[in-house]
């Protein structure tokens, strides 16, 4: 029975095994990760051995490390195994999240793919149920996304997207909204920070972090309904084009596959909620799309105090109570109305944008 799974037509392998083959092969690699519980390969080469129980799942910080570790060596190109006791759970999502986050490929593709090349052996080497290693999948996936707001895992070594481009990559529904968030994103020194307050299908977080990509800066995007599995928007019309229902795997395919996610923590939480664990660090743009209710509106809002001197605040949906309870909340604060969106936004921004004075 086989259960050595190869990424092919790459530059380098990343291969899931079982511990026996890891101890007879691991001279074919450059690096090793294990996640045996209970063994330990004695080789000579960079080696990180992190373990999780069998069907557990493991935490945040044990999936950035195994990321880091695999990233790093893979960039120097390096062949990387990824073992565990029989390569057929823990070491296959290891091994299908480190190649999503390397080559910028959809994750889920990848695990669906590593899946069944198991189902085809005969007998099936993979022992869980489908629904149950699909859930194991979808557990360890959230934990290396739905971050606490700390620092990227690996800031992205490359340039900033181009505005047009990062447009179609957001989504291309609003055009005109994506391209202002991208403009007032792209006036950011190099390792700013960006809190984005609801996330829904990360159009907006995609076109803010194309115009920060390679430059150390990172996004915090918060958004209760990760908690749930699902985000959703409605409008009145609800069997028309303004209601959206998606599920979060479909976030986190798209901030992976495009190779953004490693700027980019999603908190999967109420702002305020955050706020009141936040550490105090400044923030150089607050972008304010949640909850439109007046009084959860000032709760989003109590995030302003953190906006340094110079940054900015961006507010979308600019309807009447909005627009009334943004004005008396900041009337006695340090902001200045840079711009206001109105029905005819003009052609560069149509988002209502402050600035702390």
């Amino acid at each position: 029975m086989s259960n050595i799974k190869v990424a092919r037509a790459y530059s380098v392998r990343i291969t899931q095994s079982s511990f026996e083959y890891a101890t007879t092969n691991w001279k074919l690699y450059g690096a090793v990760i294990s996640i045996s519980k209970g063994h330990i390969l004695d080789v000579d080469l960079p080696y990180l051995h992190l373990s999780v129980p069998d069907e557990d799942v493991p935490t945040g910080d044990n999936i950035n490390e195994w990321v880091s570790f695999g990233l790093k060596y893979l960039n120097e190109g390096k062949n990387l195994l990824v073992h565990c006791e029989a390569g057929q759970n823990r070491s296959v999502i290891v091994a299908s999240l480190i190649e999503a986050m390397f080559y910028k490929r959809n994750w889920w593709d990848i695990v669906n793919i590593r899946h069944n090349e198991m189902l085809k052996e005969d007998p099936p080497s993979n022992w869980w149920p489908y629904e149950h290693w699909r859930k194991a999948i979808g557990e360890w996936l959230m934990k290396l996304v739905v971050r606490p707001p700390a620092s990227p895992i690996n800031p992205p070594p490359f340039t900033t997207i181009p505005i047009e481009e990062a447009i179609k990559l957001a989504g291309n529904t609003r055009p005109d909204f994506l391209g202002s968030l991208y403009k007032y994103a792209s006036l950011l020194s190099k390792n700013s920070l960006i809190v984005e307050i609801g996330t829904c299908r990360a159009e907006s977080t995609t076109a803010m972090a194309c115009a920060i990509k390679g430059k150390g800066s990172r996004i915090i995007t918060i958004d209760p309904v990760f908690k749930t599995g699902e985000v959703w928007i409605m409008d009145s019309h609800i069997n028309g084009p303004g209601y959206v229902n998606s599920r979060v795997a479909d976030v986190i395919n798209k901030l992976t596959s495009l190779g953004l996610s490693e700027c980019i923590s999603i908190c999967a939480d109420y702002s305020w909620n955050i706020l009141s664990k936040w550490s105090g660090e400044e923030i150089d743009l607050l972008f304010i799309d949640g909850s439109h209710y007046p009084e959860d509106l000032k709760a989003d809002l109590e995030w302003t105090k953190f906006v340094k001197p110079g940054g900015f605040l961006v507010v979308d949906d600019w309807f009447f109570e909005i627009k009334e309870t943004c004005l008396n909340y900041l009337a006695d604060k340090p902001f200045k109305l840079l711009h206001e969106s109105t029905d005819a936004p003009t052609d560069d921004y149509c988002v209502t944008i402050f600035q702390k004075s």
